[in-house]
């Protein structure tokens, strides 16, 4: 009662809560610290990692001396000698309790709770096993091993944390606001739109702003994964999360920090887990039904098989059938699919962030792999979107009314007007999707779009024989002039169309509201594109999608509101995160820090080198196991050995997984 609002994040390992009252908090915290493994605790209280790690080595390296000199006791001077076989029994116990006893309480607390079958039960099983059959030496390094090995993973999984927890640092704890002259150090969330920050040389923007005074150099790296410094100087947008290092420069802010670039690179990384794939969902279904059938079988060994023999031969085999299905068990433990096939995809998303790609689930990077067509938005994707006009022909006053009628529009193609003077007011403005803006100057009703709204509006229209984007202008019915607006190409544009040729996309398409010249001069220019539907309204744009995908899997590019609904259909989208709305954002799978469609390609690729390593990691595992399964069936593998190979087959399957460290390569 009185928690409003709940949230895990496993990734940063926090908890957000949405209470009453510090009361209420105490309780969520007193609540929080009953589970397993879990302690709320403050930053300053928190154990680094390093001294977690150096409290279980510890452990491990005092329990494998006792180990060592317990073998040593055993085989030098236990022959005959009941003193030193008691000696070697309590060096054994003094191990196996040092080394074991987390697993041994985590196996009664799973017991109590009902969840019997999982790798803690095995071991357990297998050490006490062997323990009550006399083999000591052999309970121990079961224990002793599988610790070692938990070791290992524990870093492996820290390391691959550590990739994607980086970007929590892009986070500012505090911002320097200008008021009254004088500087008030705030907190981020505090900041208002329209307040003027200063953000001094090394700090971090803590928000989205505009330059309004002073130039500098700004290390966008964390963002976009690119290492040369950015130049801004008055007028430019900045993002937060970049680092300030040149000279002093004031911002005005133009995002509050829950929509900042910063908070939407946050929310999507501690969300990204939460979307598991295919395989992810696979390996936990398999794990549930795996283990208690190979308990069954281990206990058909133990039990039936040497009673069998018995019945049939008078002697009954006992300590070795229940060695063998003790063996059995140890190596059935599925810890290497259940480890390596998460942290895999985890690894894929922590690439992905290093390269300034938000990767919204594990699940999408199997769709981006699997794509065959891409589908492109024109203005502001594979066009930079920054407008600008470039004739007007008609009236005297046809510029003025369109700066107008423009004024409140959110659309691309308004942009080229802000900052013109016009002695015109608009009222009752309609902004009419796909087709432009209507509205009432001085009584008259004006209208600022495309031909289809004239036509709709039953205006006579000259239509101009132009390259560029053209806007047409009507005032009380009649036709009075038009603006032409030119846009240019991205740079990288070719080149990463190119990139997505040569990573196996079949076909790429331009979907585009715009005309079919204009659109097609574009496609031109870029000389990749098959495919090119322009002319198209949102729900047209739609309609184009569903028919591409049924020709193959569908990636779909944009940045911009209307693309939302294509985004919602295509099997795999992905959104500007720079430029691109929030519904675009909101819609997409991946989202692009640096706007550059450079970027694409990449995530194309590590979508692929992602779903190799989860293949390759679940044929060896299942495979290694099979054959070491027979082979301790049969009898030819050692207890001890049947650990040692255990682990090594996890182990060499983390490796495998971390291999999502490297660079990728297009």
């Amino acid at each position: 009662k009185g928690v409003y609002e709940a949230s895990v994040d496993f990734i940063s390992q926090s908890i957000s809560v949405d209470v009453a009252d510090e009361e209420v908090l105490r309780k969520v915290i007193k609540t929080a610290n009953r589970f397993e493994n879990v302690k709320v605790v403050d930053e300053e209280e928190a154990l680094p990692p390093k001294e977690i790690r150096l409290k279980e080595i510890f452990q491990i390296v005092i329990a494998a001396v006792l180990f060592v000199a317990g073998l040593i006791v055993e085989h030098l001077f236990a022959r005959g000698n009941m003193g030193a076989i008691i000696a070697s029994y309590i060096l054994f116990g003094v191990a196996y309790i040092t080394v074991g006893y987390p697993v041994l309480i985590s196996t009664a607390k799973n017991i109590m709770k009902g969840k019997i079958f999982d790798e803690n039960f095995l071991m357990t099983v297998a050490s006490i096993g062997a323990i009550a059959i006399g083999e000591f030496g052999e309970g121990v390094a079961v224990m002793l091993l599988y610790q070692v090995g938990e070791l290992l993973q524990n870093i492996a999984v820290g390391s691959s944390r550590r990739s994607i927890t980086a970007l929590m640092n892009l986070r500012s704890k505090s911002a320097n606001l200008i008021k009254n002259d004088e500087q008030v150090q705030v907190k981020p969330e505090e900041l208002k739109i329209g307040d003027v920050i200063l953000v001094k040389a090394g700090e971090k923007i803590p928000v989205d702003g505009i330059v309004v005074e002073g130039a500098t150099l700004l290390d966008t790296k964390s963002l976009t994964g690119e290492s040369t410094p950015h130049s801004v100087k008055t007028g430019d947008e900045v993002l937060s999360g970049c680092i300030n290092t040149g000279a002093n420069v004031y911002l005005k802010v133009v995002r509050e920090y829950n929509d900042s670039a910063v908070a939407k690179i946050l929310d999507l990384v501690e969300n990204s887990a939460a979307n598991k794939a295919a395989p992810e969902k696979f390996i936990t279904k398999f794990a549930k039904y795996y283990t208690p059938v190979v308990c069954l079988a281990a206990l058909f060994l133990a039990v039936l098989v040497p009673l069998g023999i018995g019945i049939a031969t008078s002697v009954y085999p006992w300590t070795e059938w229940i060695i063998r299905a003790l063996t059995l068990l140890v190596i059935s433990c599925p810890c290497a699919l259940i480890i390596s096939i998460p942290l895999t995809y985890f690894g894929g998303i922590g690439c992905a962030a290093r390269y300034g790609i938000l990767v919204k689930g594990a699940t999408h990077l199997d769709q981006i792999a699997r794509v065959r067509i891409a589908a492109f938005d024109k203005t502001g994707t594979l066009t930079e979107g920054n407008f600008e006009i470039v004739n007007v022909v008609g009236e005297s006053d046809t510029l003025l009314l369109a700066v107008a009628a423009e004024s409140g529009s959110s659309h691309p193609l308004a942009k080229p007007f802000v900052g013109i003077k016009t002695p015109y007011k608009a009222e009752n403005v309609k902004e009419i999707a796909g087709q432009g803006v209507s509205c009432e100057i001085d009584g008259k009703s004006v209208l600022v779009g495309n031909l289809t709204l004239l036509e709709e509006n039953g205006v006579d229209y000259t239509e101009a024989q132009s390259l560029s984007t053209v806007v047409y202008v009507a005032r009380g019915g009649k036709f009075i002039g038009y603006i032409e607006i030119d846009d240019s190409v991205k740079a990288e544009a070719t080149e990463a169309l190119y990139a997505l040729k040569n990573a196996g996309i079949e076909r790429c398409a331009v979907i585009t509201g715009d005309n079919e010249r204009r659109a097609q001069k574009v496609a031109q220019q870029l000389g990749m594109i098959d495919e090119v539907y322009a002319g198209l309204l949102p729900d047209e744009k739609v309609t184009t999608a569903e028919k591409l995908k049924e020709q193959g899997m569908l990636l779909y590019v944009g940045d911009g509101i209307n693309d939302a609904p294509v985004m919602s259909v295509a099997d795999c989208s992905v959104s500007m995160g720079k430029l691109g709305s929030g519904a675009a954002i909101e819609a997409s799978d991946f989202v692009l820090i640096s706007d550059s469609l450079t970027a694409i390609p990449t995530a194309v690729a590590i979508g692929k080198k992602t779903g190799k390593i989860v293949l390759q990691n679940i044929v060896f595992s299942i495979t290694a196991k099979f054959i070491f399964m027979c082979l301790g069936v049969v009898g030819i593998l050692p207890l001890a050995l049947a650990v040692f190979s255990d682990v090594g087959v996890m182990l060499l399957a983390v490796l495998n997984s971390l291999r999502m460290r490297l660079p990728i390569q297009n």
